[in-house]
């Protein structure tokens, strides 16, 4: 099945073509699909998606269904494959975990980046298309006169700011309907190089727009109880104490506490493997470290999805990382740290308080995991 599909997926990137040309036109219709799609005041729509995952000799294929009904200006309802119906609506997310749920759980900030994978616009984009400087070429498929749809091909060239991954050409096609000029599908294949392997990822998303609407029921979905779901740091405020946590350490094997660390300023950063914004960080926090003596100032990297220890430190060894890292953390860290997105990256002072919390990095990220260093260095000592 993996050859098969690796054959199937270079036949794709080799109908790509590399040649470096851009017609205006073909980006004029994704324009045109996407301002069509924005414009329409009620949809009902499916989307499936299936992900292809290539590393190595290790080959990961799943699906995904999602059915929603987005009011525009109003609210959209969508339900997952794992049984879920979330409603966004004013600035709230709703969620029923199942059919069977004896309440409905609500929160006000949330992960916007994962959410919008569950909408129809995942298919063009939640902004619209424009011709960026990463793209080079954007033209209509050839021989395609004969389609139901209009076939628009993208390649551009992603930079992953890391030193250990080299990017290849990422592929795109879009398949728009020619007579109502709505999206259909789109298809994603790029590869990258990491640490002399190549992997593959293989994105398909198909959509379904249905011209009958589907009423949301909205008396249905609120005849259960309401409870606010707690949000992202909101048990970890600005100066409190941070929870206690036991991990392994990934060099010497021994289990070591938080609290071992009071009295100097600590780091943590929070990531896994396949965080790719986890990984980019990691280099910036080394020479964030070595600005500081380690008697004051400790960054303490936690692991929090893989379990391979020798993975872990041949990973660390290679990227050249030698601020403490852990891993195999407490079940409860993941619930009491409130992770829901990586890299999230906390600073406490010497008395174990948070003074800084950040999910995702930016330029601005470490200038301010200075600020907030140095401030807990100005604390007078326990």
């Amino acid at each position: 099945m993996k050859t098969i599909l690796i054959i199937t997926f270079l036949s794709l990137q080799t109908a790509f073509g590399f040649a470096q040309a851009i017609d205006i036109s073909a980006l004029q219709l994704l324009q045109k699909s996407w301002d069509k799609l924005s414009a329409m005041q009620h949809i009902n729509y499916r989307v499936v998606k299936m992900d292809t995952m290539i590393r190595g000799s290790h080959l990961t294929v799943k699906r995904s269904q999602t059915d929603g009904t987005i009011v525009r200006n109003a609210f959209w309802n969508f339900h997952l494959d794992d049984s879920s119906e979330w409603l966004l609506r004013a600035d709230t997310l709703y969620q029923k975990k199942t059919p069977e749920s004896t309440v409905l759980t609500y929160k006000t900030s949330w992960d916007a980046h994962n959410i919008a994978a569950y909408s129809i616009h995942i298919i063009l984009g939640t902004s619209r298309p424009v011709l960026r400087k990463s793209i080079i070429s954007l033209k209509f498929e050839e021989n395609a006169s004969s389609s139901d749809y209009y076939i628009v091909k993208v390649t551009d060239k992603i930079n992953y700011d890391s030193d250990e991954l080299e990017s290849r050409l990422r592929y795109y096609k879009y398949f728009i309907h020619k007579t109502t000029l709505l999206p259909a599908r789109r298809i994603q294949y790029g590869e990258f190089v990491e640490r002399g392997r190549v992997g593959i990822d293989i994105y398909d998303f198909s959509a379904t727009i249905y011209d009958k609407e589907i009423p949301f029921n909205e008396s249905n979905f609120f005849n259960l109880p309401l409870v606010r779901e707690q949000d992202a740091f909101e048990s970890l405020k600005i100066g409190s104490v941070a929870p206690a946590f036991k991990v392994l350490d990934v060099k010497t094997g021994k289990t070591v506490s938080l609290h071992a660390f009071r009295g100097k300023v600590v780091v943590l950063d929070f990531w896994y493997f396949s965080c790719m914004p986890c990984r980019t960080l990691m280099p910036k926090l080394q020479n964030l470290q070595k600005r500081f003596d380690t008697d004051k100032v400790v960054v303490l990297g936690i692991n929090v999805k893989d379990n391979n220890i020798n993975e872990i430190r041949q990973f660390i060894h290679e990227k050249k990382i030698d601020y403490q890292t852990f891993s195999k953390p407490e079940p409860s860290l993941i619930s009491d740290y409130k992770l829901q997105a990586f890299p999230t990256t906390l600073v406490l002072d010497k008395h174990g308080k948070i003074t800084f919390a950040e999910v995702g990095w930016s330029e601005k990220t470490i200038p301010s995991l200075e600020q907030a260093i140095s401030k807990g260095l100005l604390m007078k000592d326990m």
